[in-house]
């Protein structure tokens, strides 16, 4: 789990799709937030993109990340066969964070 700018900064790249292109190399399954144009979760060759809601007015940020990356992590970890086609998968029993 990282947002847009940690894993192009960890790949020394501007090029999210570069980023990209390489942590599915580096992990089994990768999600990676990116603000207002929401997230985006791959394995592989596959790839889920979660569309951000839409609001009227932002307030604060604060912690939305943080809390965007429990959910997603859990997520991930009990629900990864339905995410994605393999339905032979079994859920994850470590989660690493960038």
């Amino acid at each position: 789990f990282a947002n847009s700018h940690e894993i192009k900064a960890l790949y020394q790249t501007a090029s999210f799709d570069e980023a990209l292109a390489q942590i599915r190399k580096d992990c089994k399954i990768a999600a990676v937030t990116r603000s207002e144009m929401g997230s985006v979760i791959v394995r592989g060759d596959e790839t889920v993109t979660v569309e951000a809601t839409k609001i009227r007015e932002l307030v604060d940020t604060t912690g939305a990340g943080d809390c965007l990356g429990v959910i997603e992590q859990h997520s991930i970890a009990t629900i990864f066969p339905i995410v994605f086609s393999d339905s032979n998968a079994e859920p994850l029993d470590e989660v690493r964070c960038a």
